[in-house]
């Protein structure tokens, strides 16, 4: 069908018109839609504003419910699911480590309750094999003996191994300090196993930094425990070259009356793999596939008991180059001694103190220890000026200057340390406590003075002598291995 030119126009502007009321309306509806959300929203605003205009106004002050009429409410209700949820699962953990707790408690218990009723056969294995050894002549039998011997010893260390392990885990293992000399319980040591080294032909030598202090506050039988299993497997790993223990001193802190120190035990035996570093203090752990090798109880006992006496374990090695364990000790308390050593009474002679003079201030408010140090300082060159209070002394050391203060603790520490504030602004007199009381219950004040020495009450001669040549004169006094008392 054909159409004449004015049709065709007529067509097309009706298409046009058709077109027009089309996006018209979908433009309206849209901005309908629009207004719709606009106003949805602006209703929500009103009605939360209206809720929280009555909350404020209410004198009862209620709590305005918005969980159920807001998209705030919405977002409390998805965090307080959240801390819902939360809350479950710390219960569960908690449960669970509480679980583990009375697991742990309930081995211990067993381990502990059938200690004795082990221990006393065990005991008996190894006395009567003991002397029935002795009384064997037959070699067979006599090796049978040995050998029943040798296992039951080594099943009694072992179990007592696994009961000092569980009260390690449940931090019951018992840790007690007392004055321990470093040298001569590593010198033990050296002796127990010289014989063992020499068989192997071993370089086996100790050295202790001449600093370490002859005493320091340790539990001796962790110490002890841990230096006999290192030195032993350092020998029991090395079949030649040297197996070489070391006492280095890491700083010192004069205030604490404290020392960090390392033991160091080296080796040039097998080594150990990089990757087996953290498996050698597991349990039981076996180092690699290609070895059925698995390592004890021993290093895992060490590196907990470590732990308990706020030390380090750490290793450093690599194949064939040998091993190397070191033990990092901090803040050690040194021992303070008030021993009288009269042995050396003859060779302390406090004229040697300073002999063209100094002035030392002692500050205590016992009249004895005040009188044992101006004693003791008579017949020298130097002068000592006592006071009973804090007070007087203050008042003389702002116009007079001392070589040297001697102070009771607890009158340095008075008053939120107000003394030691004080003198620490006044003077620069080098200040050594006179104490009862162990440092490590004491806190000194950073903005105080610090101590750099202390004296152990009832005052020492030999030790206030040898404080005394060391701070006036910058000599130590040292007692040799040899007993001499010597001056350097």
């Amino acid at each position: 069908m054909l159409f004449n030119l004015s049709e065709i126009f007529i067509i097309v502007a009706l298409e046009a018109f058709l077109i027009f009321l089309v996006v018209f309306r979908y433009f309206k509806l849209k901005s309908e839609k629009q207004s719709d959300v606009v106003h949805g929203l602006e209703s929500e605003l009103q009605h939360v504003s209206q809720e929280l205009s009555e909350a404020e106004s209410s004198e009862n002050s209620h709590e305005i419910d918005i969980t159920k009429t807001s998209f705030i409410g919405e977002q409390i209700r998805k965090v307080e699911a959240l801390e819902s949820e939360l809350e479950k699962r710390q219960k569960r953990v908690d449960d669970t480590k509480l679980i583990a707790q009375k697991a742990n408690m309930a081995k211990h218990d067993f381990l502990s309750n059938v200690k004795y009723e082990i221990y006393t056969p065990l005991n008996t294995i190894v006395t009567n094999t003991e002397s029935l050894g002795k009384a064997l002549k037959d070699k067979t039998l006599l090796n049978f003996a040995k050998n029943i011997y040798d296992s039951s010893r080594k099943l009694s260390q072992m179990f007592e191994k696994i009961i000092t392990l569980s009260e390690l885990e449940l931090n019951t293992f018992d840790t007690m300090e007392s004055a321990v000399d470093i040298r001569e319980l590593l010198e033990s040591k050296m002796h127990k196993y010289r014989a063992l080294a020499n068989k192997k032909e071993l370089d086996f030598t100790l050295s202790v930094d001449e600093d370490i202090p002859n005493r320091l506050m340790l539990d001796e039988n962790i110490v002890e425990e841990i230096a006999d299993n290192l030195i032993h497997n350092a020998i029991k790993f090395t079949s030649s070259g040297y197996v070489k223990v070391r006492v280095l001193t890491n700083g010192f802190d004069k205030a604490k009356n404290a020392i960090n120190f390392s033991l160091i035990v080296e080796d040039s035996g097998v080594g150990i793999k990089k990757e087996n570093h953290t498996k050698i203090f597991n349990i039981f752990q076996k180092l690699d596939d290609e070895s059925s090798e698995t390592i004890g109880l021993g290093l895992s006992i060490n590196k907990k008991m470590a732990d308990s006496i706020n030390a380090n374990l750490q290793l450093q090695s690599r194949p064939s180059h040998g091993s190397t364990f070191a033990l990092f000790f901090k803040q050690v308390e040194i021992f303070l001694s008030n021993d009288q050593n009269s042995i050396f009474d003859p060779l302390v002679d406090f004229a040697q103190i300073r002999p063209s003079g100094a002035s030392v201030m002692v500050i205590d408010e016992d009249h004895s220890i005040c009188n044992t140090i101006e004693g003791n300082f008579r017949d020298s060159a130097v002068e000592v000026s006592s006071f009973v209070n804090t007070r007087d002394a203050i008042a003389v050391l702002k116009s007079k200057k001392f070589d040297l203060i001697f102070i009771d603790i607890d009158m340095l520490s008075v008053d939120d340390s107000a003394v030691s504030k004080v003198i620490m602004h006044i003077s620069r007199a080098p200040v050594v406590t006179m104490t009862n009381v162990r440092l490590k219950d004491i806190e000194f004040d950073e903005a105080g003075v610090a101590p750099i020495g202390h004296l152990k009450k009832p005052i020492s001669r030999f030790e206030l002598f040898k404080i005394s040549l060391e701070i006036l004169d910058s000599k130590k006094l040292k007692i040799l291995s040899d007993g001499t008392l010597k001056i350097k």
